[in-house]
């Protein structure tokens, strides 16, 4: 909604003062009016006509009170009005509730109103009230927009640059996102990241690879489980794994007891991981049986396979359109992730040496939601649209972000990402998936 311009209704602004100050003496003759419908008339009638009533039923003994003597005949007449009142008083209130109920206080309003005349109206006060219902509706829609998102005053009330403004901000987090990922996947090849975790996270990235390899894996608690830290399963095959993750090699005692625990388990084999690699008692016991074991050259082989692609950082965020029947889907392309950044409809389409341009599009809008059942019902109308940046095997990520503003406040925005499917180490944090 736009603010309401004064000339849009055929007024001036002195048109409009006059029409202010028209309002101001309507508001005083209102209240003068009320002020004698309000029953005070009313009290005063009742309480003389019963005053009278009283002093008339009762009017030889005042007689004879203002013929005694001379002193007494002020005293003795105030006493007996005194004493009259203060029967009157309670009669009064009912004969003023029976004048009101005959709307003696309306037809003395009625008596009033020809006496105070309404101040005149100019024929183009009505174009001014439009005006000032007009401004009253916009009050309260940015109020309800200052309360919905925070400092949106500073973007003149225009949800379309405000949210053009945060979008651009969750862009820039996307790129440090996958950045950081990407950096992750890069340190996972090289022997300092392996080294430099602790004896919980090593199992847990070890867990990780296995699973990237095919094999369901399972971290046994911190406890131990017989001295089993991973536990893997891959078609038939049941293998348990222990991982020591220091410098020193390890001796045989360490593979005997593990050798021992897989009868136990009735494991098919034995996967022992040390950083700092074996000594020669280790390889000698493990000869002919189903034992491997791995140092932290090992670990790096095994990443290399699961983190067989090498991605470059991202420096630059490309726009992809999408057109399709009637809507136009902008996507900004983050190294291999496609975020839903905004639509256009569709009035005109040219295509002008393989290079397509849109004429005349009307903007939609950025795609920001304030919860996630409105982002759900967009992730349907893209997954059957022709023409998407990926294909239908794709996973829709909906992501969620927190903005924070002044003041301490924050607020949370939903927005729509999609990632192929042998990519969803890219996940962002908290997501929550879409898919057909």
């Amino acid at each position: 909604m736009d603010k309401p311009a004064i000339d849009e209704f055929n007024i001036t602004e002195s048109q409009y003062l006059k029409y202010k100050e028209y309002r101001v003496l309507v508001e005083k003759r209102k209240e003068r009016l009320n002020s004698i419908e309000d029953g005070w008339i009313s009290f005063i009638v009742g309480y003389l006509f019963v005053l009278c009533f009283f002093i008339y039923m009762d009017w030889d003994s005042l007689s004879s009170i203002y013929y005694s003597e001379e002193y007494l005949r002020l005293f003795g007449v105030v006493l007996v009005i005194l004493v009259i009142s203060i029967i009157v008083f309670p009669l009064t209130l009912g004969l003023t509730a029976v004048l009101n109920l005959i709307f003696l206080n309306k037809i003395i309003r009625y008596i009033a109103t020809l006496f105070i005349k309404e101040p005149k109206r100019n024929d183009y006060f009505i174009n001014a009230e439009k005006f000032e219902q007009k401004e009253k509706e916009y009050e309260e829609y940015i109020n309800n927009l200052e309360q919905k998102y925070p400092n949106i005053s500073k973007y003149n009330y225009s949800i379309s640059l405000y949210f053009k403004d945060v979008i651009n901000d969750v862009i820039e987090y996307e790129k440090k996102y996958i950045n950081e990922i990407i950096n992750k996947r890069k340190e996972k090849k090289q022997s300092e990241y392996w080294l430099s975790l602790d004896g919980y996270t090593f199992e847990r990235e070890i867990a990780k690879l296995y699973y990237g390899l095919g094999y369901k894996a399972k971290v046994t608690k911190a406890s131990g489980d017989g001295g089993i830290d991973i536990k893997l399963w891959r078609d038939d095959e049941y293998i348990i794994v222990q991982c020591k993750n220091h410098k020193n090699p390890i001796g045989p005692s360490v593979i005997r007891d593990l050798y021992g625990v897989m009868h136990k388990e009735k494991a098919d084999k034995v996967i022992l991981i040390c950083s700092g690699g074996f000594n020669r008692g280790v390889y000698d016991f493990s000869n002919g049986l189903p034992i491997e074991l791995l140092s932290i050259k090992d670990v790096i082989s095994l990443s290399n396979k699961v983190y067989i692609d090498e991605f470059k950082s991202v420096t630059e965020v490309y726009t992809v359109y999408c057109a399709n029947t009637e809507i136009i889907f902008v996507f900004k392309k983050v190294g291999d992730i496609y975020i839903l950044y905004s639509s256009y409809e569709k009035a005109l389409l040219y295509k002008i040496a393989n290079k397509i341009e849109y004429v005349n599009q009307y903007h939609n809008g950025y795609y920001l939601f304030d919860n996630i059942e409105d982002a759900k019902r967009i992730c349907e109308n893209i997954s059957i649209q022709l023409h998407k940046p990926l294909d239908t095997d794709c996973y829709y990520d909906i992501a969620n972000m927190i903005i924070p503003f002044e003041n301490y406040k924050r607020k949370n925005f939903y927005y729509i990402r999609m990632i192929r499917k042998d990519q969803l180490y890219f996940k962002s944090k908290n997501a929550y998936e879409y898919s057909k």
